[in-house]
């Protein structure tokens, strides 16, 4: 049973398909809450689902927290590889490597390490690696070609197009 005395802890989470939230006092659990997404939650972006598990969390225990102190935690590592991956699966995302994806996240969110997330994210698409130049291995050793054994045998031109006009 709560106390009068003491701070609440309230820790949420959400995913895209629920919410969840645990009531804490004194490192002792007081409530469990979970619930579904309503329809037009599930179009909800990552952060926007997080703060919906902390809205919802504070309305079911509004009766014990009302004029208290209280902390509230979001799980954040996942709030994290969410928001990541929600990046990296929309339609208008190209394949432009760890720095480009640092950059558009950098102007919506930051956190401690998010290259180094994102860097980590990005190694474990294939797609990634293979669009991106600087996870490609050349495509073999050089060949010298060889020297011609009697001059004019072999003659090669190179093709210069498209040069703008001056």
């Amino acid at each position: 049973m709560p106390t009068e005395q003491g701070e609440y802890v309230v820790f949420t989470d959400a995913s895209k398909l629920g919410l969840g939230a645990v009531l804490m006092q004194h490192d002792r659990v007081i409530a469990y809450a979970s619930g579904q997404l309503k329809v037009h939650e599930k179009n909800y972006p990552t952060h926007d689902l997080g703060l919906t598990a902390v809205v919802f969390a504070l309305k079911i225990w509004r009766h014990y927290l009302y004029g208290k102190k209280c902390k509230i935690f979001k799980d954040i590592k996942s709030l994290r590889v969410d928001i990541m991956n929600e990046a990296h699966s929309t339609p208008y995302f190209v394949h432009l490597g760890t720095t480009k994806m640092y950059k558009d996240l950098q102007l919506l969110y930051c956190w401690l390490g998010m290259k180094r997330d994102i860097m980590y994210l990005l190694s474990e698409f294939l797609t990634c690696q293979q669009v991106n130049t600087e996870h490609q291995r050349p495509t073999g050793m050089l060949r010298p070609l060889l020297i011609p054994v009697w001059k004019w045998k072999n003659i090669t031109m190179d093709f210069v197009v498209g040069l703008p006009r001056q």
